[in-house]
């Protein structure tokens, strides 16, 4: 998006939101016109209540996080925790994903529809995934020009 990205978003002034449900809420009920989504789940809630949400993606494209799926070695069902990973990576898991609005971690499923909008591949050049070594090489760096930009302070 450019590095004078940060301060371009700036100067129109956005609301900044604590939480995404308050973000959606705010959306939803109109008293902003243009909301960031992370988590489109909260986005196809409010419009299977109505509201008149229009979900876009951008023609630049949008950037997606991963989530991460695991045992701790205390776990005290194994057997059961294996089930569940087993299921979450399955085909039907990774659809019922898809369904709500996340990339599948798998090749054969689609990626998701969301309010009638195809998302693009994983791999067509328009989805940012940050690699964990950038976060770690980059992230103080960035929260220090966030802060900065957006005048927050410690």
């Amino acid at each position: 998006m450019g590095g004078d990205y940060f301060a371009k978003y700036a100067a129109q002034k956005p609301k900044i939101y604590d939480s995404l449900g308050a973000e959606a809420t705010a959306l939803a009920r109109g008293e902003v016109a243009v909301g960031t989504v992370t988590i489109s789940g909260t986005n196809i809630s409010a419009v299977q209540d109505k509201a008149p949400v229009k979900f876009i993606v951008p023609e630049e494209g949008l950037v997606s996080y991963d989530y991460y799926l695991g045992m701790t070695g205390t776990a005290t069902n194994v057997e059961a925790a294996k089930v569940f990973m087993n299921y979450n990576l399955s085909k039907q898991g990774q659809q019922v994903f898809a369904q709500i609005g996340e990339y599948p971690v798998r090749t054969d499923v689609a990626p998701p529809t969301i309010m009638g909008v195809t998302l693009p591949a994983v791999d067509s050049g328009k989805v940012y995934r940050m690699q964990n070594t950038d976060a770690v090489t980059f992230g103080k760096d960035d929260l220090a020009k966030w802060n900065q930009v957006f005048g927050y302070t410690k």
